[in-house]
């Protein structure tokens, strides 16, 4: 699991960005991830990841495009180490929450939530955490559905439904 720490170090890169980034999955944990982050900071531009099962190397384009100060990766299990290294080369943050195995070779410059990293190990979704950090009772719904298409039910889930 996340612990408080990583939730609030999250919180604090996401308050710390001014123009944010986020790459996220193509299912509804991965867009549900990014909806509560982005309505969270208030700001962001959001890019779907349709590559398979990594974020490619074609997406930098976007980097200069979009000139974010912040990169979020939402929800991939995998990024392409020519994505990794351009994003560091522009002077970006990366930002990396996931919820799959663990990646063999992590790069030391990226910051890297994933709740497998911890005991007790679990795996609930992104969409999951990004609530916890969000922290915003209203989109609960939003959370949910990210949850429920990840085959997860989260433990609010009863107070959304009455």
């Amino acid at each position: 699991m996340l612990t408080l720490t990583e939730i609030v170090n999250i919180r604090t890169l996401l308050q710390s960005s001014q123009s944010p980034l986020f790459f996220f999955d193509n299912d509804p944990d991965g867009l549900a991830s990014y909806l509560l982050l982005q309505r969270y900071r208030g700001k962001g531009k959001g890019v779907v990841i349709k590559s398979f099962p990594e974020l490619n190397e074609s997406y930098t384009r976007k980097l200069r495009e979009l000139n974010p100060d912040y990169v979020f990766v939402l929800d991939k299990p995998l990024i392409a180490k020519g994505f990794i290294e351009r994003t560091l080369q522009y002077g970006m943050k990366l930002i990396w929450i996931d919820h799959h195995p663990l990646p063999q070779d992590m790069n030391p410059d990226i910051y890297y939530f994933n709740p497998l990293k911890n005991k007790p190990y679990t795996n609930e979704p992104v969409s999951y955490w990004c609530y916890k950090i969000s922290n915003k009772k209203q989109d609960d719904w939003i959370a949910l559905l990210g949850c429920i298409g990840d085959w997860f039910l989260p433990d609010f889930y009863q107070e959304e439904a009455n």
